[in-house]
């Protein structure tokens, strides 16, 4: 995964002749979390929910694979599609969690969430969107899902 995002926004940012402030209010931030988003290499993968970076890769018409250096599961690493990847995405948590034999505390403990949180994300479709990048890479692994379903992002190449 990229670890330079943050250059890699400012300079989007810069390529489209837009302002900072301009965008901070089109995602939905105040500045001063904009200007860390650009300022800080570790600030988009630890403060932001992912609603927030969708909504600036859709402004910066940029790709999210591209920006966070993600290889697609499927075109890149030939994993299969599995059917159960269709589902909501907290749906798609639950039966993972439950087939690997996991409980709700367990995976809690795995996550350092809140059993609370697991129980939001498992029964809230949009509380994932809620979620920080890191989060999802932890959840990922441990459910062995692929981040790109999990996140709720596609491929360009291969709309998986």
């Amino acid at each position: 995964m990229n670890r330079d995002v943050n250059k890699q926004i400012e300079k989007r940012r810069l390529e489209l002749g837009l302002t900072d402030t301009y965008v901070a209010s089109e995602i939905g931030v105040t500045i001063d979390s904009y200007c860390d988003l650009e300022w800080y290499d570790s600030e988009i993968f630890e403060i932001p929910s992912i609603n927030i970076v969708k909504s600036l890769c859709k402004v910066l018409s940029i790709d999210f694979f591209s920006l966070f250096g993600i290889k697609c599961a499927f075109c890149k690493q030939k994993k299969d599609f599995n059917n159960d990847y269709l589902l909501p995405r907290n749906q798609l948590v639950k039966k993972k969690r439950e087939s690997l034999i996991l409980s709700i505390e367990e995976l809690s403990d795995c996550l350092n969430l809140q059993e609370n949180a697991i129980r939001c994300i498992e029964e809230d479709i949009n509380f994932l969107d809620t979620l920080v990048f890191t989060d999802f890479v932890r959840i990922a692994i441990a459910l062995k899902l692929p981040l790109q379903i999990l996140l709720g992002v596609k491929c360009v190449k291969c709309n998986h």
